[in-house]
Protein backbone atom coordinates (compact mmCIF):
# COMPACT_ATOMS: atom_id res chain seq x y z
CA UNK A 1 0.00 0.00 0.00
CA UNK A 2 2.85 2.36 0.91
CA UNK A 3 4.46 1.79 -2.52
CA UNK A 4 1.14 2.51 -4.26
CA UNK A 5 0.74 5.79 -2.40
CA UNK A 6 4.29 6.81 -3.31
CA UNK A 7 3.63 5.99 -6.98
CA UNK A 8 0.42 8.03 -6.99
CA UNK A 9 2.17 11.00 -5.40
CA UNK A 10 4.98 10.74 -7.93
CA UNK A 11 2.51 10.80 -10.84
CA UNK A 12 0.74 13.84 -9.37
CA UNK A 13 4.07 15.61 -8.95
CA UNK A 14 5.12 14.88 -12.54
CA UNK A 15 1.77 16.10 -13.92
CA UNK A 16 1.93 19.30 -11.84
CA UNK A 17 5.50 19.96 -13.00
CA UNK A 18 4.50 19.46 -16.64
CA UNK A 19 1.54 21.84 -16.23
CA UNK A 20 3.75 24.47 -14.61
CA UNK A 21 6.36 24.05 -17.35
CA UNK A 22 3.74 24.54 -20.07
CA UNK A 23 2.30 27.55 -18.32
CA UNK A 24 5.71 29.17 -18.13
CA UNK A 25 6.19 28.81 -21.88
CA UNK A 26 3.37 31.24 -22.67
CA UNK A 27 2.44 34.39 -20.79
CA UNK A 28 -0.18 36.96 -21.75
CA UNK A 29 1.38 40.42 -21.47
CA UNK A 30 -1.37 42.62 -22.88
CA UNK A 31 -4.80 42.44 -24.45
CA UNK A 32 -6.45 45.25 -26.41
CA UNK A 33 -9.98 45.28 -27.81
CA UNK A 34 -10.37 47.44 -30.91
CA UNK A 35 -14.07 48.24 -31.11
CA UNK A 36 -13.63 50.59 -34.07
CA UNK A 37 -11.38 48.43 -36.22
CA UNK A 38 -12.96 45.49 -38.05
CA UNK A 39 -11.62 42.11 -39.05
CA UNK A 40 -7.91 42.31 -38.16
CA UNK A 41 -6.35 39.68 -40.39
CA UNK A 42 -2.66 40.51 -40.66
CA UNK A 43 0.05 42.18 -38.56
CA UNK A 44 3.50 43.59 -39.23
CA UNK A 45 6.07 45.04 -36.83
CA UNK A 46 8.59 47.52 -38.20
CA UNK A 47 10.87 49.96 -36.36
CA UNK A 48 8.85 49.91 -33.17
CA UNK A 49 5.45 50.19 -34.86
CA UNK A 50 2.70 47.60 -35.14
CA UNK A 51 0.69 47.67 -38.38
CA UNK A 52 -2.84 46.20 -38.29
CA UNK A 53 -4.52 45.17 -41.56
CA UNK A 54 -8.18 44.10 -41.76
CA UNK A 55 -9.67 41.99 -44.53
CA UNK A 56 -12.69 44.30 -44.87
CA UNK A 57 -11.24 47.45 -43.28
CA UNK A 58 -10.72 50.59 -45.31
CA UNK A 59 -7.42 51.51 -43.66
CA UNK A 60 -4.29 50.24 -41.94
CA UNK A 61 -3.94 51.21 -38.30
CA UNK A 62 -0.46 52.04 -36.98
CA UNK A 63 0.05 51.37 -33.26
CA UNK A 64 2.96 51.39 -30.86
CA UNK A 65 4.09 48.16 -29.22
CA UNK A 66 1.64 48.74 -26.35
CA UNK A 67 -1.27 48.96 -28.81
CA UNK A 68 -1.78 52.72 -28.63
CA UNK A 69 -2.99 54.16 -31.94
CA UNK A 70 -0.45 56.46 -33.62
CA UNK A 71 -1.68 56.92 -37.19
CA UNK A 72 -3.51 55.28 -40.07
CA UNK A 73 -3.22 54.78 -43.83
CA UNK A 74 -6.46 54.95 -45.82
CA UNK A 75 -6.40 52.32 -48.57
CA UNK A 76 -10.02 52.31 -49.72
CA UNK A 77 -12.08 55.47 -49.11
CA UNK A 78 -15.37 54.27 -47.63
CA UNK A 79 -18.18 55.66 -45.50
CA UNK A 80 -18.92 52.21 -44.13
CA UNK A 81 -17.06 50.63 -41.22
CA UNK A 82 -16.74 47.37 -43.15
CA UNK A 83 -16.37 47.02 -46.90
CA UNK A 84 -19.04 44.76 -48.36
CA UNK A 85 -18.03 41.12 -48.56
CA UNK A 86 -18.83 40.90 -52.27
CA UNK A 87 -16.36 43.64 -53.23
CA UNK A 88 -13.71 43.71 -50.49
CA UNK A 89 -10.06 43.09 -51.42
CA UNK A 90 -9.85 40.53 -48.58
CA UNK A 91 -6.34 41.48 -47.48
CA UNK A 92 -5.37 38.48 -45.36
CA UNK A 93 -1.58 38.54 -45.22
CA UNK A 94 1.49 40.75 -45.41
CA UNK A 95 5.28 40.72 -45.32
CA UNK A 96 8.15 43.21 -45.14
CA UNK A 97 10.05 42.85 -48.43
CA UNK A 98 12.71 44.96 -50.11
CA UNK A 99 11.37 46.29 -53.40
CA UNK A 100 13.45 48.64 -55.57
CA UNK A 101 15.99 49.01 -52.74
CA UNK A 102 13.32 50.10 -50.25
CA UNK A 103 11.63 48.29 -47.41
CA UNK A 104 7.98 47.81 -48.36
CA UNK A 105 5.11 46.33 -46.46
CA UNK A 106 3.41 44.16 -49.07
CA UNK A 107 -0.24 43.25 -48.52
CA UNK A 108 -1.81 40.24 -50.23
CA UNK A 109 -5.43 39.38 -50.97
CA UNK A 110 -6.59 35.84 -50.28
CA UNK A 111 -6.91 35.13 -54.04
CA UNK A 112 -10.15 33.31 -53.20
CA UNK A 113 -12.35 35.21 -55.67
CA UNK A 114 -12.43 37.53 -58.68
CA UNK A 115 -12.25 40.71 -56.55
CA UNK A 116 -9.68 39.23 -54.17
CA UNK A 117 -6.64 39.52 -56.41
CA UNK A 118 -4.85 42.59 -55.03
CA UNK A 119 -1.27 43.22 -53.97
CA UNK A 120 -0.57 46.55 -52.27
CA UNK A 121 2.96 47.92 -51.86
CA UNK A 122 3.29 50.34 -48.92
CA UNK A 123 6.42 52.53 -48.81
CA UNK A 124 7.31 52.49 -45.10
CA UNK A 125 9.30 55.72 -45.34
CA UNK A 126 6.32 57.91 -46.25
CA UNK A 127 3.27 55.58 -46.08
CA UNK A 128 2.55 56.04 -49.79
CA UNK A 129 1.19 52.97 -51.50
CA UNK A 130 0.26 51.54 -54.86
CA UNK A 131 -1.92 48.65 -55.89
CA UNK A 132 -1.58 46.01 -58.60
CA UNK A 133 -3.82 43.17 -59.68
CA UNK A 134 -2.15 39.77 -59.67
CA UNK A 135 -3.04 36.09 -59.56
CA UNK A 136 -1.68 32.89 -58.11
CA UNK A 137 -1.23 29.66 -60.02
CA UNK A 138 -3.74 27.26 -58.45
CA UNK A 139 -2.08 24.10 -59.79
CA UNK A 140 -1.47 21.89 -56.75
CA UNK A 141 -3.85 23.87 -54.51
CA UNK A 142 -7.36 22.52 -54.01
CA UNK A 143 -8.85 25.94 -53.25
CA UNK A 144 -7.00 29.26 -53.06
CA UNK A 145 -7.19 30.95 -49.67
CA UNK A 146 -3.88 32.68 -48.95
CA UNK A 147 -3.84 33.77 -45.30
CA UNK A 148 -0.15 34.11 -44.46
CA UNK A 149 2.99 35.60 -45.99
CA UNK A 150 6.63 35.77 -44.92
CA UNK A 151 10.02 36.72 -46.32
CA UNK A 152 12.39 33.78 -45.79
CA UNK A 153 15.87 34.96 -46.73
CA UNK A 154 14.60 36.80 -49.79
CA UNK A 155 12.10 34.12 -50.82
CA UNK A 156 8.38 34.83 -50.58
CA UNK A 157 6.37 32.18 -48.74
CA UNK A 158 2.58 32.23 -48.81
CA UNK A 159 0.41 29.92 -46.72
CA UNK A 160 -2.85 28.47 -48.01
CA UNK A 161 -5.53 27.62 -45.43
CA UNK A 162 -7.39 24.33 -45.15
CA UNK A 163 -11.14 23.98 -44.52
CA UNK A 164 -13.57 21.14 -43.86
CA UNK A 165 -13.85 20.35 -47.58
CA UNK A 166 -10.23 20.86 -48.64
CA UNK A 167 -8.25 19.56 -45.69
CA UNK A 168 -4.68 20.29 -46.75
CA UNK A 169 -2.64 23.29 -45.64
CA UNK A 170 0.09 24.35 -48.06
CA UNK A 171 3.17 26.55 -48.21
CA UNK A 172 3.64 28.26 -51.57
CA UNK A 173 7.17 29.42 -52.44
CA UNK A 174 7.32 31.99 -55.21
CA UNK A 175 8.84 35.32 -56.22
CA UNK A 176 7.62 38.89 -56.18
CA UNK A 177 8.52 41.98 -58.15
CA UNK A 178 6.96 45.41 -58.56
CA UNK A 179 4.39 43.95 -60.99
CA UNK A 180 3.14 41.20 -58.69
CA UNK A 181 3.71 37.50 -58.13
CA UNK A 182 6.11 35.56 -60.31
CA UNK A 183 5.09 32.67 -62.55
CA UNK A 184 7.16 29.98 -60.84
CA UNK A 185 5.72 28.25 -57.80
CA UNK A 186 6.72 25.43 -55.51
CA UNK A 187 3.96 24.02 -53.33
CA UNK A 188 4.77 22.05 -50.18
CA UNK A 189 2.17 20.28 -48.06
CA UNK A 190 2.23 21.45 -44.45
CA UNK A 191 1.48 18.57 -42.10
CA UNK A 192 -0.02 19.57 -38.76
CA UNK A 193 -0.71 17.27 -35.79
CA UNK A 194 -3.94 15.31 -36.11
CA UNK A 195 -6.85 16.80 -34.18
CA UNK A 196 -10.58 16.10 -34.09
CA UNK A 197 -11.37 19.26 -36.11
CA UNK A 198 -9.63 20.54 -39.23
CA UNK A 199 -6.96 23.10 -38.38
CA UNK A 200 -6.33 25.88 -40.89
CA UNK A 201 -3.11 27.88 -40.89
CA UNK A 202 -3.98 31.56 -40.53
CA UNK A 203 -0.67 33.43 -40.46
CA UNK A 204 3.09 32.94 -40.72
CA UNK A 205 6.20 34.86 -39.70
CA UNK A 206 9.91 34.17 -40.08
CA UNK A 207 12.41 34.36 -37.22
CA UNK A 208 15.75 34.81 -38.98
CA UNK A 209 17.85 34.32 -35.85
CA UNK A 210 16.50 30.80 -35.46
CA UNK A 211 15.72 30.02 -39.11
CA UNK A 212 12.22 29.23 -37.86
CA UNK A 213 8.84 29.67 -39.51
CA UNK A 214 6.34 30.40 -36.77
CA UNK A 215 2.62 30.23 -37.51
CA UNK A 216 -0.85 30.79 -36.11
CA UNK A 217 -3.69 28.39 -36.84
CA UNK A 218 -7.27 27.80 -35.80
CA UNK A 219 -10.28 25.59 -36.30
CA UNK A 220 -13.34 27.01 -38.03
CA UNK A 221 -16.35 25.04 -39.21
CA UNK A 222 -16.43 26.29 -42.79
CA UNK A 223 -16.52 24.26 -46.02
CA UNK A 224 -14.84 26.88 -48.23
CA UNK A 225 -12.69 30.01 -48.45
CA UNK A 226 -15.68 32.36 -48.57
CA UNK A 227 -18.03 31.41 -45.73
CA UNK A 228 -17.44 32.22 -42.05
CA UNK A 229 -18.06 29.39 -39.59
CA UNK A 230 -18.15 28.49 -35.90
CA UNK A 231 -14.86 29.34 -34.19
CA UNK A 232 -12.92 26.73 -32.25
CA UNK A 233 -9.41 26.37 -30.83
CA UNK A 234 -6.44 28.54 -31.84
CA UNK A 235 -2.80 27.47 -31.94
CA UNK A 236 0.77 28.68 -32.31
CA UNK A 237 3.30 26.38 -33.97
CA UNK A 238 6.67 26.43 -35.62
CA UNK A 239 8.91 24.72 -38.14
CA UNK A 240 12.63 24.59 -37.39
CA UNK A 241 15.35 25.08 -40.03
CA UNK A 242 12.81 26.07 -42.66
CA UNK A 243 15.43 27.23 -45.17
CA UNK A 244 16.88 23.67 -45.22
CA UNK A 245 13.52 22.14 -46.14
CA UNK A 246 12.59 24.02 -49.29
CA UNK A 247 13.20 21.02 -51.57
CA UNK A 248 10.81 18.78 -49.65
CA UNK A 249 7.36 17.63 -50.79
CA UNK A 250 5.96 17.71 -47.28
CA UNK A 251 6.98 19.67 -44.20
CA UNK A 252 5.90 18.59 -40.74
CA UNK A 253 5.36 21.15 -37.98
CA UNK A 254 7.85 20.60 -35.16
CA UNK A 255 5.51 21.96 -32.51
CA UNK A 256 1.94 23.18 -32.15
CA UNK A 257 0.51 24.56 -28.90
CA UNK A 258 -3.12 25.32 -28.09
CA UNK A 259 -3.19 28.93 -26.89
CA UNK A 260 -6.90 29.56 -26.32
CA UNK A 261 -6.66 29.09 -22.54
CA UNK A 262 -3.88 31.70 -22.26
CA UNK A 263 -5.89 34.50 -23.88
CA UNK A 264 -8.16 35.19 -20.87
CA UNK A 265 -11.30 35.29 -23.01
CA UNK A 266 -14.65 33.67 -22.19
CA UNK A 267 -15.46 32.99 -25.83
CA UNK A 268 -13.32 31.31 -28.47
CA UNK A 269 -10.96 33.60 -30.37
CA UNK A 270 -10.15 33.09 -34.06
CA UNK A 271 -6.48 34.04 -34.26
CA UNK A 272 -5.90 35.36 -37.76
CA UNK A 273 -2.28 36.46 -37.68
CA UNK A 274 0.87 36.79 -35.62
CA UNK A 275 4.08 38.79 -35.81
CA UNK A 276 7.29 38.79 -33.77
CA UNK A 277 8.30 42.01 -32.02
CA UNK A 278 11.63 40.73 -30.71
CA UNK A 279 13.44 37.62 -29.56
CA UNK A 280 15.98 37.52 -26.74
CA UNK A 281 17.58 34.52 -25.02
CA UNK A 282 15.03 32.14 -26.49
CA UNK A 283 12.03 34.22 -25.47
CA UNK A 284 9.91 35.78 -28.20
CA UNK A 285 7.51 38.69 -27.79
CA UNK A 286 4.69 38.20 -30.30
CA UNK A 287 1.48 40.02 -31.18
CA UNK A 288 -1.66 38.15 -32.28
CA UNK A 289 -4.77 39.46 -34.01
CA UNK A 290 -8.21 37.94 -33.51
CA UNK A 291 -11.18 38.51 -35.82
CA UNK A 292 -14.40 37.00 -34.57
CA UNK A 293 -16.52 38.18 -37.51
CA UNK A 294 -18.38 40.79 -35.43
CA UNK A 295 -16.90 44.00 -36.88
CA UNK A 296 -14.34 44.37 -34.11
CA UNK A 297 -10.82 43.07 -33.42
CA UNK A 298 -8.72 42.01 -30.47
CA UNK A 299 -4.93 42.16 -30.14
CA UNK A 300 -2.92 39.97 -27.79
CA UNK A 301 0.72 40.37 -26.78
CA UNK A 302 2.39 37.19 -25.54
CA UNK A 303 5.78 36.02 -24.39
CA UNK A 304 6.81 32.60 -25.68
CA UNK A 305 9.69 30.32 -24.84
CA UNK A 306 11.10 28.93 -28.10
Amino acid sequence: MKKQIICVLAVILIVSINKESTAQKIKLLKKTHLTNYPSASSLEFYKGKLYVIGDDASSIWILDKDHRVLDSIVLFPSKEKRIDKAIKADLESSAIIEVANKDCMVLFSSFSGAKRNKIIFVDLENNNFRQVNSHIDTVGIEESNIEGAANVNGKLVLSNRANTTHKNNSLVFTTLDSNGLGKNYKIINLILPQKKNIIGISGIAYIKEKDMLIFSASTEDTPNAYTDGTIGTSYIGYIKKISKKLDATDIKADKMISISKYLSEKSAQKIESMIVEEIKRGKAIVHLAADNDNGESTLFKLRLNL
